[in-house]
């Protein structure tokens, strides 16, 4: 069962990859933006898979854990690699999004505490706000 749930996983990808490469190419979009969507995409998919499940079969924790552990890691591991590499500075204008983002990570403490993990309000503002 695993075998060919990775299987298909994979298979999915190609699939997904494959469809989304032609779309845009019929579209006239540039190759560098098509690139560099798909790997935003591609990395992640299987978050928002797995963050699906988790919702589905009501296991909250399983979603919130896999956002956290992968900005954790990404933020950690990556930009840590990229900065040993060569430093990154951060213009003025990424400052606005440094404080957008810690205030979205501060408005998540009390879903995470548990005080308010029912209330579906939270499940409608958090991806409004992502697009800003």
């Amino acid at each position: 069962m695993m075998v060919g749930g990775l299987t298909g996983f994979g298979a999915g990808a190609q699939f997904t990859v494959n469809g989304a490469v032609g779309i845009a190419q019929r579209l006239g979009v540039p190759e560098n933006i098509i690139r560099l969507t798909l790997i935003r995409f591609g990395t992640t998919l299987p978050e928002l898979t797995i963050c699906l499940v988790a919702a589905r079969r009501n296991q909250p924790d399983i979603a919130i854990g896999n956002i956290v552990g992968s900005n954790i890691f990404n933020i950690l591991f990556i930009g840590g690699t990229v900065a040993t590499i060569h430093p990154i500075l951060i213009p003025p204008v990424g400052r606005d999004d440094l404080v957008l983002m810690a205030s979205l990570c501060v408005s998540t403490f009390p879903i995470s505490a548990g005080g308010v993990a029912d209330d579906h309000t939270f499940g409608r503002v958090f991806p409004v706000a992502g697009v800003f």
